[in-house]
């Protein structure tokens, strides 16, 4: 009985450290993340910030005011009820472009505060 006792405990050891080493292996085998690969993740965010001042229409310097009076001038220009009578494609695609000035006011109000 102690044999067989044994031999399961050894098993269950082996077991283990199986699991253990493999689980290491596999953490050191993960991509890191290099400082190129960080600053190129800033670039992305930046480039949001500059696509995101072209949609309305802003400088690379803008105060909150000059971001208000765009985004005001944005959505009257392509508001619903001043496009009712154009085409469904039309409207459609006025109200993309709605939602993509909301989105760049909303991300843009937020960078400012």
């Amino acid at each position: 009985m102690t044999d067989l006792a044994s031999i399961i405990i050894i098993i269950g050891c082996f077991a283990v450290g199986y699991f253990v080493v493999s689980h290491a292996i596999s953490y050191y085998k993960k991509p890191r993340v290099t400082q190129r690969e960080k600053s190129a993740q800033f670039e992305q965010w930046y480039d949001l910030a500059a696509y995101y001042r072209h949609v309305l229409g802003l400088e690379e310097h803008y105060s909150e005011d000059d971001l208000n009076r765009k985004y005001s001038e944005l959505i009257e220009k392509y508001n619903a009820t001043n496009l009712s009578s154009l085409d469904d494609e039309f409207r459609r695609l006025a109200e993309e472009k709605t939602k993509t000035i909301n989105e760049a006011y909303r991300y843009l109000s937020l960078k400012t505060r």
